[in-house]
């Protein structure tokens, strides 16, 4: 029952987003760099590397 008046109220749904949105941006989860290699013994070699 909650949840079906919350879901029709979409000024209410708004109105609470744009006080708390602050609480709702994630920082990032990891840092990472992709390499794609056009054959496997460079792959390897670069793995090496790194």
């Amino acid at each position: 029952m909650v949840w079906s008046k919350a879901s029709s109220d979409t000024i209410g749904l708004e109105k609470f987003y744009n006080e708390h949105k602050t609480k709702y941006i994630w920082q990032p989860a990891m840092k990472a760099d992709i390499y794609k290699c056009t054959d496997e013994s460079y792959a390897k070699e670069l793995v090496k590397a790194l």
